[in-house]
Formats: C-alpha cells, sequence, structure tokens
C-alpha cells in the first residue's frame, strides 16, 4: 500500500463554499432576489433602488384585491356604525353618571383603528418601496410614521370626546333640576358649556375627526402609484358598497358638526380634486389613469366615489335648509329649528329666529331628538317634558327678530 498516495477524506479537504453574510433580514431577502433575478448572480443592492415585493410571484392578485375591498367596505361600515347610533338612537344608561352613548363609543377605537391598519399593510409599498425615501426611512417606514400621527390624533382626541361627553350629563341633569340655581350662580352653566361646547364640540369633535382623515390621506399616499384589477365582478360590488358608506359617513359628519357644512362642501371638494389629479398625472399606463375604470386604482377611486356622493348629499342638505327659509312664516312645527341649526350649548341661533316661550321666560333648553329635529323649550318646562310635547304647538317662530 503506497502510504504516499493517501488522501484525507473529502470533508476535511473540501474548501467552504464562499459565504456573504447580510445585515438584516430585509436585506437578506433582497439579496437572494436580487440573486434569482439574475441567473445566480450575487448582486449587492442598491441604496436607493426600490425592494421587490415578496409575494409578487406568489400570490393571487385577484385574492388581494377581494380582501382590500372587503377590508374598505369593513372599515367604512363599522365607522359609519360607531359614529351613527350614538346620535340617532337612544341608548340606555348604565347609570346616572354613565350613559350608553359612552358605553357605546368606548368600543370605537378597538374595532375601526385596526381595520384601518389591515388596509395601510395590503399597500405594495409596505413591503417593497423605497429604501431611502425620505433620508434613511424607506417608504414603509414614513409611512407608518405619518398613519401613526393619524392613529394618536383618533384616540386621543377621541377619548376627549367620550370623557366630555360622559362627564356633562351630571352638570346637565342638576341644571335642569335646579334653574333657580343656575340663575344664581352662572358659572354652573359655564362648567357645562365648557365641557360641551369648547371640548366635546369643537377640540375633540374636529380634532379626532382629523385624526381619522390624516389616516385615510396616509392610504392615498400609499396606494398612489398602485394599480388593481381588473376587478370580478362581486369584487367590484363590494367595492361600491364600500365607497357609498363612506360617502354617507363623510355626509353625516358635515351635518352633524358644528359649521360642519361647510367643512365638509370644501372637504369633499378639495379631497375630490386631489384624487382625480393623482391619477391623471400619475396615469400608470392607464388610459386617463384610470379616472373611468372600475377599481383600476381602487383606493384613490374609493376616496374620490365617497366625496362625490358626499358633496351631493351636502349640497341637497344645504338646499333643503334654503327652501324652508322661504316659507317660514308658513311653517310652525318644531323641525324648523334644526334647519337653522340653534346653538345646542349657548343658546344662541344662527338663524335670526326667536322662539316664544310657553310662559314668555328668555331661558331657553334645547334638546336633541334626531338627525332632523329638536325639542325646544324653557327651563322652566324642562321638569315636565311631556306636558311640554303636548303644547309644543304654541310655540311661535318669528323672521329676523333679535334673540
Amino acid at each position: 500500500m503506497a502510504h504516499d498516495t493517501y488522501e484525507l477524506p473529502s470533508i476535511y479537504s473540501r474548501q467552504p463554499p464562499e459565504q456573504n453574510f447580510v445585515d438584516s433580514e430585509d436585506e437578506e431577502e433582497e439579496i437572494i432576489i436580487n440573486n434569482d433575478a439574475r441567473g445566480g448572480m450575487m448582486m449587492p443592492p442598491s441604496s436607493n433602488s426600490a425592494l421587490p415585493s415578496r409575494h409578487t410571484s406568489y400570490k393571487d392578485l385577484h385574492a388581494e384585491d377581494n380582501r382590500l375591498a372587503w377590508l374598505l367596505l369593513g372599515t367604512a361600515f363599522f365607522t359609519l356604525i360607531m359614529t351613527v347610533i350614538p346620535v340617532v338612537a337612544d341608548l340606555p344608561n348604565i347609570s346616572p353618571w354613565f350613559t350608553g352613548d359612552a358605553l357605546w363609543r368606548f368600543f370605537d377605537p378597538l374595532i375601526t383603528l385596526p381595520l384601518n391598519l389591515f388596509v395601510i399593510t395590503r399597500a405594495d409599498i409596505m413591503t417593497s418601496g423605497r429604501s431611502n425615501y425620505w433620508g434613511a426611512l424607506s417608504e414603509a417606514s414614513v409611512t407608518w410614521l405619518l398613519w401613526t400621527v393619524g392613529a394618536g390624533m383618533y384616540c386621543q382626541f377621541h377619548g376627549v370626546h367620550t370623557a366630555a361627553a360622559l362627564f356633562k350629563h351630571p352638570i346637565q341633569d342638576f341644571n335642569v333640576a335646579h334653574p333657580e340655581l343656575v340663575a344664581q350662580y352662572p358659572v354652573l352653566q359655564e362648567m357645562y358649556l365648557n365641557m360641551q361646547t369648547t371640548w366635546e364640540h369643537y377640540i375633540a369633535h374636529y380634532l379626532y375627526a382629523g385624526g381619522a382623515m390624516i389616516m385615510s390621506w396616509v392610504q392615498l399616499f400609499a396606494f398612489r402609484n398602485q394599480v388593481h384589477g381588473p376587478l370580478p365582478i362581486v369584487t367590484k360590488v363590494v367595492w361600491c358598497i364600500g365607497s357609498i358608506i363612506y360617502g354617507l359617513l363623510l355626509a353625516g359628519v358635515a351635518i352633524e358638526f358644528p359649521q360642519g357644512l361647510i367643512v365638509g362642501l370644501v372637504y369633499t371638494i378639495v379631497i375630490g380634486f386631489i384624487c382625480i389629479a393623482m391619477m391623471i398625472f400619475n396615469r400608470k399606463n392607464l388610459p386617463r389613469g384610470g379616472l373611468l375604470t372600475m377599481g383600476r386604482r381602487m383606493v384613490i377611486q374609493f376616496y374620490l366615489g365617497a366625496c362625490v356622493l358626499g358633496l351631493i348629499i351636502i349640497i341637497i342638505w344645504i338646499a333643503d335648509m334654503a327652501e324652508h327659509v322661504q316659507f317660514v312664516h308658513c311653517n310652525t312645527t318644531i323641525k324648523i329649528c334644526a334647519f337653522f341649526k340653534y346653538d345646542l350649548d349657548s343658546f344662541q341661533c344662527w338663524g335670526c329666529f326667536e322662539i316664544e316661550c310657553l310662559r314668555g321666560v328668555d331661558v331657553f333648553w334645547i334638546e336633541r331628538v334626531n338627525l332632523n329635529a329638536v325639542v325646544v323649550g324653557c327651563v322652566y318646562c324642562a321638569a315636565n317634558y311631556h306636558a311640554f310635547l303636548a303644547h309644543k304647538s304654541t310655540l311661535k317662530l318669528e323672521h329676523n327678530a333679535a334673540y
């Protein structure tokens, strides 16, 4: 046996393969994808190149579009339900100190915020955006940063709104039950108005709605370059229903918020034109940027359709208000009060009307019944609410009278 021809087993003599270590999972994934695209040649990623989508070769695009359509529908539907129910329904109170409306509103962000989160995760840029989009931040990081600002505002001021609405009721009940003390100590009414007018109706209303709007704007940003479809029929129907529901939500918020009709009118027009511009000036190889298609620019068209519907409803509502102005002398029903938006807090009339109370006093209380009507009367009638309703037809509305 020739000892000079003996060789060690291959396990000891084989050269280890060249290994390229990476710093993160994202970089590793990018190198693998680039390696596959170049026939096995390892190429380091460029710092300003777009990251390829990790699901591009595997996901069913129709299934993804269908999921997004259902998410948009679910988000709009539950946001509308959580917003409208406390306004139109008389929810039973847990106790005199704990209203049913407040309990309902506690669950609002717990349901609507995750749905908004799921929508933003369906954007392609969350997995394939540019790595250095805003300085050292990737496109996905910028999107998350902007979205969390809106989500934080939404949760923070939704809580402020719920707290103000909850804590004002004991003071309101006391003031109604003891009008003589209110007249003696005006600070009682000031405390109530500070909670209801300043914090609930103005600061909290507009800032938590502003947070919701920021989240929707971030969705427009995240999906600005994304092309969908062509959508199947079922997906188109779901997508259209969601857009309609969101349009109803925009109109309902505009009708209910202080000065909401003007704000809603401006908002729907501005956001609508922004959506059109996003498609026209970023066409993505689609005729007119997909403006006249059924869902090729799915999220942008979703908000455009909602703005169009909301704008139509707001215009109809304003026209209906103007129509009632013309024959106010012929209409003495209580519903006329809602069309001229009496300030429910300071008892000042925005429509230049004067209400003569049953007993001729000059202090009024106003209670909302639903979206279309309010009940008006003097504080001395508050203790006998049903008796007031029986005689409400005797109230007179005088046009252009000083309050």
